[in-house]
């Protein structure tokens, strides 16, 4: 058990952060408890190697925040029942043309990562890894779909008339980008948007070692960047891509569904595509990559027996993929890999 209400906190943020897991953690705690010692969780975490020094000071600040927010420890205990906690105390305006741009606008200002909307439920947003409402109102349906459908192109529309989901990332002039998944639900139409920051972050942005930037320099081969859902994949990608733009002299095409960070040609030519506008799908896309003397070639997500494949082929016809895949260690990776092929190919 830990003990303490602040390495309680820390557990639980770094948890959420997907920064450790529950056995190493369990772990720690059980040794701090077994030396009755009174070192803090994180510097145990950090002489163990389960966290970097960075990501140590990064999960401190996000506790900081997060106490500081807090009522005093001091308030009658008879005190009303708290209220659910609000982003901000501004008014909130749904009324008029571009709404949703002073919402994403709200978002931005907040250093919010995502903004959420939700048919039958306030306007929420996401800061540190906890939503917090906009309003006490709740969002009702055919409000929701006329916010949504503000920033729809027809195409995205239909898709969503279609499908019941659409995938796109929206502008927000002189802001920033948002990657964003618009979806039917029982209650009506809800969307979550993801602030993506204006340039693709480096390693030391994302607490990860300098030692990664070695993967940079591959010539050829498969770099598999792998976790749970928001880990942080896309933005390590974004982190490798850059290096290689930055050092390198050579071809780099992307293929995304949607794209995220835009990567203007530095030392390279970066040529980014999207699933949907740009070509049919990621198989498609990878087909023509390879006739398109690319250097690198960077998959937004492997999804199927025939991307892996051609994702495959490539490395090993000499490019650099790099590429994002939705396990959660390198044994079940290989296994994903593996597991997609029919028995017979799979020697």
């Amino acid at each position: 058990m830990i003990s303490g209400p602040d390495d309680l906190l820390f557990g639980r943020i770094v948890l959420h952060y997907k920064l450790v897991t529950r056995e190493q953690l369990l772990e720690v705690a059980e040794w701090q408890a077994r030396e009755a010692s009174s070192r803090k969780l994180g510097d145990i975490l950090v002489d163990k190697g389960y966290l970097t020094q960075a990501q140590l000071d990064q999960v401190l600040a996000v506790q900081r925040d997060y106490l500081s927010r807090q009522p005093a420890a001091a308030a009658p205990r008879t005190a009303p029942a708290s209220k659910p906690d609000t982003a901000s105390a501004a008014p909130l305006s749904l009324d008029g043309p571009r709404a949703l741009d002073r919402l994403l606008e709200r978002a931005f200002h907040s250093g919010a990562s995502d903004l959420h909307l939700h048919s039958g439920s306030p306007v929420k947003l996401r800061t540190h890894g906890r939503l917090a409402e906009l309003s006490a109102e709740p969002l009702d349906a055919p409000t929701a779909e006329r916010l949504i459908a503000e920033i729809l192109t027809a195409e995205q529309a239909a898709a969503l008339h279609e499908r019941g989901q659409v995938d796109f990332a929206y502008t927000l002039p002189g802001r920033g980008r948002f990657r964003a998944n618009a979806y039917r639900q029982q209650r009506g139409t809800d969307a979550v948007f993801r602030a993506i920051p204006a340039k693709p972050p480096a390693l030391e942005d994302l607490g990860l070692p300098s030692t990664l930037a070695r993967f940079a320099n591959f010539h050829q081969g498969i770099v598999l960047l792998t976790g749970p859902a928001g880990c942080g994949k896309s933005s390590t990608l974004a982190a490798l891509l850059n290096i290689i733009n930055d050092e390198r002299r050579d071809h780099i095409i992307t293929i995304e569904d949607p794209i995220e960070f835009i990567h203007s040609s530095k030392g390279c030519v970066v040529n980014q595509r999207q699933v949907g506008p740009h070509t049919g799908s990621f198989a498609r896309a990878l087909r023509a990559a390879l006739r398109e003397d690319p250097d690198v070639i960077a998959i937004g997500e492997l999804r199927d027996l025939e991307t892996i494949s051609l994702a495959l082929t490539a490395a090993e016809t000499g490019h650099l993929v790099l590429a994002t895949l939705h396990t959660s260690s390198a044994i079940r990776t290989v296994n994903r890999v593996l597991g997609v092929f029919p028995p017979n190919q799979q020697e």
